[in-house]
Formats: C-alpha cells, structure tokens, sequence
C-alpha cells in the first residue's frame, strides 16, 4: 500500500496511517506496513526545537550551529525483518548532503525496537528510507527549525 501524501511547501509529506507496532498503544502519528513501523509528525510537518517547554507542533531535537537538525525517531520492526536498522535519506527539494543515523542495537523482542537519532543536514524536504532484513519502510517528511 502506497503511504498517503499531502503537498505541504511543494513537498508531497507522508500522512500517518494508523499502523500500530504490535504491543504498542495507537497514536495518530504511527505509520508502518506490517514489517517495520516508526513515529511521524501528523501533518508532515518535523518542526524542530530546543524550546523547554515545547511549543505546540515541534517535537524536541537539536539545531545545530552548522545549519543541520537532529530529533530521536522510534523504530520497530517484525520478528521477520532481522535485528539490523539500516537508515538512508536524501533531500528531494534541492541538493544536501545525505542524512545521518545513529541507531542503537535492536532490543530482542517481538517486534524489535530500536532508538535512532536523525541528523538531516539542512532544512527542507527529505525522503527518509528504513531497512532491516527484506523489510523496507519509506517516508517523506518537511524538515524545519522551531
């Protein structure tokens, strides 16, 4: 199934679609397909702040004196898709340097979790790619600083 799109600043953003990881409570902001699954902003929209207490719709991340932002993606995947997260991503509205992934051994469980840190290197629209074992999970999602 194809991930619903919303144009939001010329960037078709990837919508939630209500795909639970098993075991875990529903949020309007999960997104999966039945093999791997993470969190995503409801509109589309990853407004990044350092702001305590975070103003509404910014999750909290780093913005980083090089122009690059960083924010803390959850991720989980089947007992199928392997205990290794693979996660690329490329800028579609102009060039930037590929993001960056730390992602933190799978926790041993079904389905596997894994805490990850994104560093997108610049604002703007950037399509993001997770990959443990045959299981593949893309989205597209409008990075900005709060």
């Amino acid at each position: 199934m194809a991930p619903r799109a919303s144009a939001t600043s010329h960037c078709a953003v990837t919508i939630a679609n209500g795909q639970t990881p098993p075991g875990e409570s529903r949020s309007p902001s999960d997104f999966g397909d039945g093999g791997l699954w993470t969190l995503l902003p409801v509109d589309g929209k990853l407004v990044v702040s350092m702001t305590r207490p975070l103003p509404p719709g910014t999750v909290f991340g780093e913005l980083r004196s090089d122009g690059s932002i960083a924010t803390k993606f959850p991720w989980w995947g089947a007992q199928s898709a392997g205990r290794h997260l693979r996660i690329t991503g490329t800028r579609l509205d102009r060039y930037a340097k590929p993001l960056r992934a730390s992602i933190a051994p799978a926790v041993t469980r079904a389905p596997h979790f894994w805490a990850t840190r994104i560093t997108f290197a610049t604002q703007g629209c950037w399509q993001v790619t997770g990959t443990a074992g045959a299981q593949t999970l893309t989205f597209v999602v409008h990075v900005t600083r709060g």
